[in-house]
């Protein structure tokens, strides 16, 4: 072997990170996991594919203790479901999967998908992508870098970026896979512009397809092996002449790709009856290409790529080191990673340490960065010992804060400026120290609210139904009635009943505001056949988020036919997209029976 030294390399990074991915095992099943895996049982195990019936599904989130809610489905018009995240993770991981399944159906295991072989299985089915990561990662820098060089690159990136996490303490899916697959795309990339074969494009096809499998927003990565070498008119000409000579294994590459994506299309189509679906239309987790938060993603203390992963900043710096020396790299590499990071910038949702969905694009950065270790390696002495001691001082923050992350000092979520530097390099916290994280919030669909006394009270809303007015005045009965001389009637000729529409802005001035929204209500014969619900929620361009539908009929309300019943509910505001979205109650009649309304109250409880 004559790269020795960058092997020795990447087999002590395996060894560390397959030690502690390991060593600190936990669920794969959980939360988003859970939507990228349940393929596999549903096809091969329940033979339920269009999710008509939920139950089994149900009985293995209880057994298990899986998730909440089941946000990973979706409930279509048509009587199935649908798995809202797509299957890349799930072919890549079936082959594990089956050995599961052979132990689990001879060895006297339950054959469910989700007992212990099949736990241990997804570990090692992860443990192998990430150490087939690592080893492709080498190769690809051997391709534009010295053995030592390579080496060094292993090394600084490992330590000191947030890849620690995620491959060694944290959670691999999905970025991680998707960062595996970005380095294949960027490897066959390479290789068949040097030699064009045609194992090389079928490799990239595949590759590519895997990838948008995996994460539809990685469609992106076209860029890479579109733009490959392409750095002014003689090499556009040249690229051209490429694809012309070529065009029969350019045929393939686009072929190869869209045969991966053939099972995903044929899924939408048997389950949803089109062959393409678009599960993320919540505001709350959707793309607002018109209100990029740049700032946000690369500074804060609640995400910031860059605050949690300074390291990274050597990617930057290295594009004017790739423009200058490496021109054929840097127009791929460069406008990728203004695409990819408008894109994030622009996503309403997923806070995580150091922001995750940087992850993949590491496959792509990881050249200005070494770019960068190589500028820095040929500089002078001083220069060296100087980015040395800093590099150790990063390294050491990155792996502490990543077991801070790992044993909860650090949280994930909820993260402010003044907690960050409260437990900044500390092991433990104080139970006060809490107290300066953002507002907990809560998944399961019930917000708890305990502190409020703690709050000053507004009254936003209050509806005695006093003035008989319009068109519903006929709905307005003086018996029986809770209040005053009437009561308002939900009968077949009234299905809503509005409530109150208020802006954001107006509510409050702090990030959150808990609501309160009460009514008294009168069922006739009998609290099911009237059905009646309160509906709360935020409207963000015509789109509803964190929307609630309580049902006045939930055994927790005790509600009982012909009296009247006090319903209230706690209400946690959302983590607002706009100041101007609108807060938005009101009351829905779904049953055919009759049911009375009154005293309908609506409270804000603020910091402000």
């Amino acid at each position: 072997m004559k790269n020795k030294i960058s092997f020795v390399v990447f087999l002590i990074i395996s060894i560390i990170a397959i030690s502690l991915f390991f060593r600190f095992p936990q669920s794969l099943f959980s939360y988003d996991n859970f939507g990228f895996y349940m393929y596999l049982p549903n096809f091969f195990i329940y033979k339920n594919i269009s999710l008509n019936d939920v139950t089994f599904l149900q009985k293995i989130v209880d057994q298990y203790h899986i998730t909440q809610s089941m946000y990973q489905i979706q409930y279509l018009e048509n009587g199935n479901s649908v798995i809202r995240f797509t299957m890349g993770i799930a072919i890549l991981l079936s082959p594990f999967f089956f050995i599961a399944h052979f132990i689990a159906l001879n060895f006297g295991f339950e054959p469910n998908g989700y007992s212990e072989p099949y736990h241990w299985m997804l570990h090692i089915g992860s443990a192998f992508y990430i150490l087939l990561g690592y080893f492709i990662l080498r190769k690809v820098l051997l391709k534009n870098f010295t053995d030592k060089i390579s080496a060094l690159i292993l090394i600084i990136f490992y330590a000191g970026t947030n890849i620690f996490l995620f491959t060694s303490l944290g959670n691999p899916f999905p970025h991680v896979f998707a960062f595996i697959l970005y380095l294949f795309v960027i490897y066959y990339t390479i290789l068949w512009h040097h030699k064009p074969k045609l194992i090389y494009a079928i490799l990239l096809g595949m590759s590519l397809g895997l990838l948008v499998i995996t994460r539809i927003s990685e469609a992106i990565a076209i860029i890479i092996p579109v733009l490959w070498g392409v750095y002014n008119k003689e090499t556009l000409i040249r690229k051209w002449n490429l694809i012309r000579k070529q065009w029969q294994q350019v045929l393939l590459i686009i072929f190869c790709g869209l045969l991966v994506l053939l099972p995903q299309l044929i899924y939408w189509q048997y389950v949803t009856g089109k062959p393409l679906f678009f599960a993320y239309s919540d505001p709350s987790s959707s793309l607002e290409l018109t209100r990029p938060r740049f700032a946000w993603v690369l500074f804060s203390y609640r995400k910031g790529w860059l605050l949690y992963s300074p390291l990274m900043i050597l990617s930057l710096t290295g594009f004017i080191l790739v423009y200058r020396n490496c021109r054929k790299y840097f127009y791929p590499t460069f406008i990728f990673f203004l695409v990819n990071l408008y894109l994030l910038a622009s996503f309403t949702s997923l806070v995580s340490y150091g922001y995750r969905a940087f992850i993949q694009s590491y496959a792509v950065l990881i050249i200005p960065f070494g770019f960068t270790i190589k500028w820095l390696y040929n500089k002078n002495k001083t220069i060296k010992i100087i980015a040395l001691m800093l590099f150790i001082i990063i390294a050491f923050v990155n792996i502490f804060q990543s077991w801070q992350i790992r044993t909860g000092v650090l949280h994930g979520r909820r993260m402010t400026k003044e907690y960050y530097w409260r437990i900044f390099l500390k092991n433990e916290f104080e139970p006060e120290d809490r107290e300066l994280l953002l507002v907990q919030r809560f998944y399961d669909g019930n917000d708890i609210f305990k502190n409020e006394e703690d709050f000053n009270k507004k009254a936003l809303f209050f509806n005695s139904f006093e003035s008989p007015s319009g068109w519903k005045k006929y709905n307005y009965r003086p018996n029986p009635v809770s209040h005053g001389n009437f009561s308002f009637l939900l009968d077949s000729t009234v299905q809503y009943l509005n409530g109150l529409e208020l802006p954001f802005k107006n509510l409050t001035q702090e990030h959150y505001a808990w609501i309160r929204p009460s009514l008294k209500v009168f069922p006739v014969n009998s609290v099911e056949d009237s059905d009646v619900r309160l509906v709360i929620g935020f409207t963000h361009n015509g789109k509803m988020y964190k929307y609630r539908a309580i049902n006045l009929g939930l055994e927790k309300f005790q509600a009982k036919p012909n009296q009247w019943n006090t319903i209230t509910w706690d209400y946690l505001t959302p983590e607002i997209i706009s100041i101007n979205d609108v807060l938005t109650v009101y009351v829905w009649h779904r049953g055919k029976g009759e049911a009375y309304i009154d005293e309908f109250r609506i409270d804000a409880f603020t910091l402000d």
